[in-house]
């Protein structure tokens, strides 16, 4: 085992302490920095918000003011093809009645008057149609990057909020750093959790039950560097001691993780059937099942006489 495990080895010395002191002031600075960029950051989002909002409405104003005008010039257009139409008709014989041709001569001076000032109208309409859609061209352009902007500043506060969220945990678990538990040596986990294999009867199964809450499997829990050992140690897991009564059976999947914890080292299997049901037996056969991976498999059975119609199979 690494040293000796006294109290003046697992607390923290001075240095330490100075060491863990000044890492919480400079985490704690770097936390305050972030809060004040998040706030700028917050604050670019509402202003972006409000900025699209009054852009998205301008827009809109724009394109309806320009599908307004362009039905208008579409209106002036069929007048005056109306009025080139009327014009070819004012033409009249010489023998027509005098009111006639009165009303033909005036007609024949008011329709090109009326049709250039239309023309005009709807060149200076085509003129200011001409500015509205660079208008809108351009308050789409600003849109698009007021919505640009805004996507960004929601990425970095979510960015934002994540880091801070893992400086704050570092922040409150700086303590723990030096805390003693992280002195032990990683022996003593390990002969923690031998000593704890060899008082649970059951192992990682409870028999009859099907909850591994009762069982050393969930002691993984404890701390950090338990699940270190206990999860990275393959010498712990390999061999599975299992004692299965009338509801007892050993689940495969449980197997299976054992395998898996042990990885390429020799793998043994001892099973105690202290009573021969046909429930017991087929938990045998679900390890059997597995050999190709076993070093070795033990079997130890126990019968009364009420049983001995149950004999178990020849493997």
């Amino acid at each position: 085992m690494s040293g000796d495990i006294t109290r003046s080895n697992l607390l923290p010395s001075s240095k330490e302490a100075e060491l863990l002191h000044n890492l919480r002031a400079q985490k704690s600075t770097e936390l305050a920095l972030i809060d004040e960029k998040m706030l700028r950051d917050r604050q670019i989002v509402v202003s972006a918000d409000a900025a699209i909002g009054k852009l998205e409405k301008s827009l809109t104003k724009a394109r309806e003011m320009l599908r307004v005008y362009e039905e208008h010039t579409s209106q002036i257009k069929g007048t005056l093809r109306t009025l080139s139409f009327s014009s070819t008709r004012t033409n009249v014989h010489y023998d027509a009645l005098e009111p006639c041709k009165e009303l033909s001569l005036l007609l024949s001076q008011e329709i090109p008057e009326r049709e250039k000032k239309l023309r005009t109208e709807t060149q200076e309409i085509a003129v200011f149609c001409d500015r509205l859609k660079i208008n809108i061209t351009n308050l789409a352009e600003e849109l698009r990057c007021q919505n640009h902007t805004h996507a960004v500043a929601l990425e970095t506060v979510a960015a934002r909020t994540n880091h801070r969220g893992e400086l704050q945990a570092l922040v409150d678990n700086i303590q723990s750093c030096f805390h003693p538990i992280k002195k032990v040596p990683s022996e003593v986990w390990a002969e923690i959790f031998r000593l704890r294999v060899e008082e649970d009867d059951q192992l990682f199964l409870a028999s009859g039950s099907e909850d591994r809450r009762s069982t050393t499997f969930t002691l993984s829990h404890v701390c950090q560097p338990w699940i270190k050992v206990v999860h990275e140690t393959p010498e712990l897991w390999r061999v599975a001691d299992w004692r299965v009564g009338r509801d007892g059976n050993v689940k495969a999947d449980m197997i299976t993780y054992m395998r898996e914890k042990v990885r390429d080292q020799p793998f043994t299997v001892i099973v105690d059937q202290w009573q021969l049901y046909p429930t017991s037996l087929l938990s045998t056969q679900d390890v059997l099942m597995m050999s190709h991976a076993l070093q070795e498999y033990t079997l130890h059975l126990f019968a009364n006489e009420r049983d001995e119609k149950f004999a178990p199979p020849s493997y």
